[in-house]
């Protein structure tokens, strides 16, 4: 996926590496990025165009479609934490109900892009999910393969509907284990964008409609 050049939105940049991704976006060269967030404050990296509402229902999800209609590029942030949200990639346990609630609401993105997205081609869909956990020592090396497109509901016929349409879409899982209270805020923020950075270098490179191989 190209980045340079693109009106990009992403969703929820109050989670997870949200704020890392608009930096990270801005910094190859995208054209604008608009950031959504129910947070007021300080959430909204600087250069970002910044959306604060929160989108819970179609008709708010419709409308911010409309609205942004220069969109070519949507980003869905779809952040987890603990060990329940997030079964390891090689069990039979699925995600939690909550982070299923999370996948629901990225799709309700999707569909609302959709029409923008198409015409004439040419656009962009990267869901990124990212996992943060507490339990073992953090390892840069060590951010987790790819998601089972199982473990999506329909994934795989949204991504055949999305083809059809022209537009490149791609799914990344990526895990970074929680430092603690105790790291500086800056190491914090060094730690999240080192994430980013890993993230949308697979986007730069990730091959069309399929699930992002293991980021190394």
């Amino acid at each position: 996926m190209k980045i340079a050049g693109r009106v990009v939105l992403v969703t929820d940049v109050h989670l997870g590496i949200g704020a890392a991704l608009v930096r990270g976006l801005l910094a190859r060269g995208a054209a604008k990025v608009y950031a959504q967030t129910e947070a007021r404050g300080r959430v909204v990296p600087d250069g970002a165009a910044p959306i604060l509402l929160p989108i819970t229902r179609r008709q708010q999800f419709l409308a911010l479609a409309r609205r942004l209609a220069d969109v070519t590029f949507l980003v869905n942030n779809v952040a987890s934490s603990g060990r329940a949200a997030m079964a390891d990639v090689h069990s039979d346990v699925r995600p939690s109900q909550s982070l299923r609630s999370r996948f629901d609401r990225a799709e309700q993105f999707i569909d609302a892009f959709v029409p923008v997205l198409a015409p004439p081609g040419g656009g962009a869909i990267a869901t990124v999910l990212t996992q943060s956990t507490s339990y073992t020592p953090w390892q840069p090396e060590a951010i987790s393969p790819a998601l089972p497109t199982a473990d999506w509901p329909g994934h795989a016929a949204l991504n055949v509907r999305l083809e059809a349409q022209g537009i490149e879409s791609l799914f990344v899982h990526a895990a970074l284990v929680d430092p603690g209270a105790d790291l500086p805020m800056s190491s914090r923020e060094a730690l999240a964008y080192h994430m980013a950075q890993r993230v949308l270098d697979v986007l730069e490179r990730g091959p069309r409609t399929r699930v992002a191989s293991p980021l190394q």
